[in-house]
């Protein structure tokens, strides 16, 4: 499951922007929108925990909770993040 995993977030950091900053402890809005995706992304198509996300992410577990918390309300108001997290759906999908 961890190849689907690394999968997802090689194309949320290439459609995002944030190949170079996604694994830093940057906490710039785009680069924290693009794990937020990443992180809710593994969640929906894997059977991976949080830890094992955090793992990925190179955060801790702390910090993949409030990346899956806050992912709805980002998602509802938020029109660019939204047109973030569909744009990587369109693409993980034909990877899946």
């Amino acid at each position: 499951m961890k190849s689907i995993a690394e999968k997802v977030i090689e194309v949320v950091k290439k459609e995002t922007g944030t190949e170079n900053l996604f694994m830093s402890h940057n906490r710039k809005q785009n680069v924290v929108a693009a794990r937020i995706i990443a992180a809710r992304i593994i969640k929906e198509h894997t059977c991976l925990g949080e830890q094992d996300i955090a793992q990925l992410l190179g955060k801790d577990k702390a910090s993949v909770h409030y990346y899956l918390a806050s992912f709805r309300r980002r998602y509802c108001y938020e029109h660019n993040f939204r047109a973030m997290y569909e744009t990587c759906m369109t693409h993980i999908k034909e990877i899946l």
